[in-house]
């Protein structure tokens, strides 16, 4: 769509970033008015470049992380200001809390998991409701420093629950868009994937066309390994991480629960176990994840799951086979 830009003489576009702000200057016919590089730090100095050009202006800022200040400092400056896509970066906002929000929860968890094999003592999967009733029955179990380090856990579990609770409300509000409806209806179709899952990962990535392919995609999205080259031999080293910390956490998160309940991608995932440790097992499994994501949205086919693979059956015979281990006679 094409806007119309009359009246306006000077557009200006912005690249900001964390500690440095780049800023260009142009005509509606493409002459060059001017440009400056510059620290976040450089308000003033900013603030008298865009005064100085000619007006009326039009300014368009990237959706970023840190771009708040930007907006309330300059808007005054300038006749127009677009940034690109406030509703895109609100949820962007609520996924990254999201993720801040629960790495915290599991951190409290690892905390009590930690303190009850130190003890000795076999506890349940714990939630909030469920370790406050544990606590309340074997409390007693526990030296009275552990009592007292694992009172503050379950106060902190329950404390994040309902934050998260509150958190998850906000998000399927704020997702209730046409613009993302139906690029999440696709991501859902995948197992693994329910509605949290799919707006983080759908705001993260905005609109997949903007990607060429799924190279590109993956490439945005920091997951491509480093190759390192040394004496004319290449050696595959770590992803770059270039891209959004909170997509390839979702990502990951998602393929791992997608093999509890595909067969065929769990036979995949077990095959690189075989072969290099679980965490970058599952980072490969999170990329490959992306690119069939991609492939959804581009053909506007839904995930066409291989063999049903039965979660509690798996899990049970996993805990059964070290049993079994141990009462065979040496």
């Amino acid at each position: 769509m094409r806007m119309d830009v009359t009246g306006f003489v000077t557009f200006i576009g912005v690249d900001l970033h964390k500690c440095s702000v780049t800023l260009r200057a142009v005509r509606a016919d493409g002459e060059v008015l001017g440009h400056l590089t510059c620290s976040t730090k450089c308000i003033e100095r900013i603030a008298e470049w865009i005064k100085g050009l000619p007006g009326p202006k039009w300014m368009a800022v990237e959706a970023c992380p840190f771009v708040e200040w930007f907006i309330d400092r300059f808007t005054p400056c300038v006749d127009r200001m677009d940034i690109a896509d406030p509703q895109l970066m609100q949820l962007r906002k609520f996924g990254r809390h999201w993720r801040q929000v629960s790495r915290s929860l599991a951190k409290a968890k690892q905390g009590m998991k930690s303190m009850l094999n130190a003890a000795n003592i076999r506890g349940p999967q714990f939630d909030g409701p469920r370790a406050h009733r544990w606590f309340l029955t074997f409390g007693g179990l526990l030296q009275p420093a552990q009592r007292l380090a694992f009172g503050n856990y379950v106060d902190q579990i329950m404390l994040i629950e309902r934050q998260r609770e509150s958190l998850r409300r906000e998000m399927l509000t704020a997702a209730r868009s046409p613009q993302f409806a139906a690029t999440e209806q696709l991501l859902r179709s995948a197992p693994g994937i329910g509605p949290i899952w799919a707006l983080i990962i759908a705001s993260e990535i905005g609109p997949f066309d903007r990607f060429p392919n799924a190279d590109a995609l993956e490439f945005w999205a920091g997951m491509t390994t480093d190759l390192k080259e040394s004496a004319g031999r290449t050696q595959s080293g770590n992803i770059t991480k270039a891209g959004s910390a909170t997509l390839r956490w979702a990502l990951c998160q998602a393929a791992v629960t997608l093999c509890q309940s595909d067969a065929r991608q769990e036979a995949t995932r077990q095959r690189f176990i075989a072969r290099m440790p679980k965490a970058k097992a599952n980072v490969i499994m999170g990329r490959r994840l992306l690119r069939t994501l991609y492939a959804m949205v581009r053909d506007q086919k839904p995930y066409q799951c291989g063999e049903r693979r039965d979660r509690t059956k798996a899990a049970n015979k996993a805990k059964a086979t070290p049993r079994a281990r141990a009462l065979q006679p040496a």
